[in-house]
């Protein structure tokens, strides 16, 4: 997902369970993820590590993330990703779904894209992205979603709704998957590009 010169962010933990769901984590994303003992050995230029604040080590330079915080290595791991590109604060956390019989979806932290994700099970997507939004409580929601597959995108727009109280119906953005960009209407190019993108890949 990300080029070469990878982002790099810390764990920093005595559970070596904690270490390894992070370090998977990241790697699937093309992120490096180093794990440590020891804040010392935080290379100077990652800016961001997960820590369990219950062990007591710290993270030296680097911005905490703690694990206490959010309920899983996913999160925690998109928050480092966060800190590390310069967004502490998000303004718009927006996901991107291409309805189908297998929703494909991406979680976007203003303009950054921290994962793609596929789902079978409609209330398991659903459930994802209210966990995106919980963890960005202060941001503005938006869910953008391609015009394909209607029979699907009423589906997970009641989904959506049902599993998300504070989402509401004006929040959810259909947008044309023949010219996605543009339809887009400038909300968010990020997320319209992705949708286009899975668009021509089943064309």
């Amino acid at each position: 997902m990300l080029q070469d010169r990878r982002l790099a962010i810390a764990v920093v933990t005595r559970d070596v369970k904690l270490a390894n769901a992070v370090i998977e984590e990241a790697e699937r994303r093309g992120v490096k993820a180093i794990h440590a003992v020891d804040p010392a050995q935080i290379p100077l230029s990652v800016k961001a590590a997960v820590v369990k604040l219950g062990e007591g080590i710290g993270t030296g330079h680097a911005a905490p993330v703690s694990v206490e915080d959010y309920n899983s290595a996913v999160a925690a791991v998109d928050r480092a990703m966060e800190i590390s590109l310069g967004r502490a604060i998000v303004e718009k956390a927006v996901v991107g779904i291409d309805p189908g019989k297998k929703v494909g979806a991406a979680f976007i932290a203003d303009n950054i894209l921290l994962r793609t994700e596929s789902y079978t099970d409609f209330t398991e997507l659903a459930e994802a992205v209210n966990t995106f939004f919980r963890n960005h409580s202060k941001s503005r929601h938006l869910v953008l979603m391609g015009s394909g597959a209607p029979e699907y995108r009423e589906r997970l727009t009641s989904k959506l709704l049902e599993r998300n109280p504070f989402l509401r119906p004006e929040d959810i953005i259909t947008v044309s998957e023949e010219n996605t960009s543009k339809h887009a209407g400038g909300v968010d190019e990020l997320a319209a590009t992705y949708l286009l993108r899975r668009s021509r890949g089943r064309g």
